[in-house]
């Protein structure tokens, strides 16, 4: 069975500040994206208040973390992240409408043995 990492993912960020999370692509790249000020980004990453599933994945690599934050049923954020050393460095921000977020829910109940992962219903 798959493990959420909302607690490691939380204590990590708990030792960290905004100056410590650095930016994979250009800074234009996540604020036109992600619809939101890197400052935003940054600050929602660290308060981790509508964090509902970290999934860890081994990728080109090294270990990454796909945050989904989800706000509402038809909003939310997807980010995934690595850790660097003492920095947090986020590779790449997804902003998610309510067809994503039944998308990400339905593969995630696979992953996490037939739970409701988001606590949408």
């Amino acid at each position: 069975m798959c493990k959420n990492y909302i607690d490691f993912i939380n204590k990590e960020f708990k030792k960290c500040s905004a100056e410590e999370i650095e930016i994979g692509k250009t800074a234009e790249f996540h604020i036109k994206r992600g619809r939101k000020s890197l400052s935003e980004i940054k600050k929602e990453l660290l308060n981790c208040n509508s964090l509902k599933v970290a999934n860890k994945e081994k990728i080109s690599g090294e270990t990454r973390y796909t945050l989904y934050f989800i706000y509402t049923r038809r909003k939310g954020t997807r980010y995934t992240i690595t850790f660097r050393g003492e920095k947090i460095r986020l590779i790449t921000t997804i902003p998610l409408g309510k067809k994503s977020i039944q998308k990400a829910e339905k593969k995630l109940k696979k992953t996490f043995k037939k739970t409701n992962p988001f606590n949408l219903k």
